[in-house]
């Protein structure tokens, strides 16, 4: 009897440790996306937190993947928060985790991407957009924003139509306003109405080197010319020459 006791005890503590485990993957899986690469991000500002002031670029793999991004921008100081393949609606969800923290003298945002890719129509997307700027204007009152034209790919040649509507409305939108800025990459990745192939890896979604330089160009021209006609509050947002 007394070994049936144990062995009932047994399969209990089984079944209860495999419930657990369970439940815990679970939990896991239905973590908000993306949480991994944040938490990495606030366990290096932890270690070493970047300077404020800075110029900070964040959105979803484009910036990621830019790994050139601080030789690109230099003598520009910039910090690179891109993460995974996000949507506007992450970048909105983990704006007191990456954005707020820096104190950024400007914002460069990079999203709408995957949000066409996730069906998102152009008022979504654009709908999305002004939440992320009221929450700069709201928690960084003054500091710019700067966003990036969602790019056109060869991967997503069938989503092009839909992407120029959300460009035109987010375009339209900051000139309204004059802490928002657009830059038009777009334009420059296409020959006519024909969008370059010689521009991305094998994928056909990611940029390689020759899209990345047209980002560096227009991009930077576009910083360069915004932020030295806004008055600025501190220095520390470029580096001065040696």
């Amino acid at each position: 009897m007394l070994l049936f006791h144990k062995r009932f005890l047994l399969i209990f503590f089984i079944f209860l440790a495999q419930n657990i485990l369970a439940q815990a993957k679970e939990e896991e899986s239905q973590a908000y996306p993306f949480e991994k690469e944040i938490n990495t991000f606030m366990k290096l500002d932890s270690t070493a937190m970047p300077p404020t002031d800075a110029i900070l670029f964040v959105g979803s793999s484009s910036i990621r993947m830019w790994k050139s991004l601080e030789q690109d921008m230099a003598p520009l100081r910039v910090i690179n928060r891109g993460f995974g393949g996000s949507q506007t609606e992450h970048a909105i969800h983990y704006f007191n985790d990456i954005v707020k923290p820096y104190d950024p003298y400007a914002i460069v945002l990079y999203e709408g991407d995957n949000d066409v890719a996730s069906g998102k129509t152009p008022q979504e997307i654009f709908e999305d957009f002004k939440s992320f700027s009221a929450l700069v204007n709201d928690s960084l009152a003054g500091v710019p924003l700067f966003f990036i034209a969602i790019k056109p790919s060869i991967a997503r040649e069938k989503m092009l139509e839909q992407m120029q509507q959300a460009n035109k409305l987010i375009d339209e939108y900051c000139k309204t306003k004059d802490n928002l800025i657009f830059i038009d990459v777009a334009s420059e990745m296409m020959d006519q109405d024909v969008i370059r192939p010689d521009i991305f890896i094998e994928d056909n979604l990611h940029m390689n080197d020759k899209g990345y330089d047209i980002w560096e160009e227009v991009v930077k021209t576009q910083l360069i010319k915004h932020l030295f006609l806004l008055p600025i509050r501190k220095i520390e947002w470029y580096n001065k020459a040696e």
